[in-house]
């Protein structure tokens, strides 16, 4: 199988054919790649675990929020987004108050909106109160006012 292929390249190829296929039966494949040495595997592993969807996958999701590579945060939280597993809503807001990533914390923002439970939400609102990064407010105020509509409808 092309996931234990000694060419990264391939690795990584094959954890994309793997997200295209879709299967939920697949996930125990993808999941061991998340610790693959070459970080664009794992960010290809991450994208994968979330288009597949499986809450089976959170805990590794979660721990890939502290991997040294930009891009394979990114694809987690976006994939932890993408489960909706109200258990990585922790995980996320507790990464959000570290990660000093741009990009990376308005994803996390965006994936808290897409879980959407009363934490979820609840930290959102304190980010859009408190937070001194002077674009992300924004970016919070949108999520948070996005729900305050639908609550209303």
């Amino acid at each position: 199988l092309g996931l234990k292929d000694p060419s990264d390249k391939v690795r990584a190829g094959c954890c994309e054919a793997l997200r295209i296929i879709g299967d939920k039966d697949v996930i125990d494949l993808i999941i061991p790649m998340m610790a693959d040495e070459k970080h664009y595997v794992r960010k290809e592993a991450a994208k994968s675990l979330g288009r597949i969807g499986n809450s089976s996958a959170t805990g590794v999701l979660t721990n890939a929020l502290s991997d040294c590579s930009r891009g394979v945060r990114l694809a987690a939280a976006a994939s932890l987004g993408k489960i909706r597993d109200e258990t990585a809503v922790k995980p996320l807001i507790e990464r959000y108050k570290s990660e000093t990533d741009y990009q990376v914390r308005e994803r996390i923002l965006k994936s808290l909106a897409m879980i959407g439970n009363t934490e979820a939400v609840d930290a959102i609102r304190f980010i859009t109160m408190y937070e001194t990064d002077s674009d992300l407010p924004d970016s919070a105020k949108d999520f948070y006012h996005g729900f305050s509509r639908r609550d209303t409808d």
